[in-house]
């Protein structure tokens, strides 16, 4: 997360570069808005990951499902339904955390994305 706070950070000097002399820079206030909002939602989207990253029951969680792992390379026990019901949950869990990474993901490349153009427009107006 701290790089993806570092770009938030980057962004934020951008857009506060650009707001103290947008004529030089090209860019309207509505524009300079959009941006700002965007790195607004950005910022409150990565505290509430950070918070249920700490959060002490996905903690828990994690660690069952990890430890179900080593459980589930053993032969299981057919006659035991409850163990395979379980099993399954736990398989559930992780295709569900799996989308949820693969979201976060493409939100981080996004910000990177919107980043990189940031800064070259910056640097394109500055020339």
């Amino acid at each position: 997360m701290l790089t993806t706070n570092g770009t938030l950070d980057d962004l934020q000097d951008s857009i506060d570069m650009a707001k103290s002399q947008p004529r030089k820079f090209g860019v309207t206030s509505k524009e300079l808005n959009i941006r700002q909002k965007f790195v607004n939602k950005a910022r409150g989207a990565i505290k509430e990951i950070d918070s249920t990253i700490a959060d002490p029951r996905i903690i828990k969680n994690a660690m069952a499902v990890k430890s179900s792992h080593v459980i589930e390379m053993q032969p299981l026990n057919t006659s035991n339904e409850p163990s395979q019901t379980m099993s399954a949950q736990n398989q559930l869990i992780l295709e569900q955390q799996d989308q949820h990474l693969d979201s976060i993901l493409g939100t981080v490349q996004n910000l990177r994305d919107i980043a990189f153009t940031v800064g070259n427009e910056l640097d394109e107006h500055q020339e």
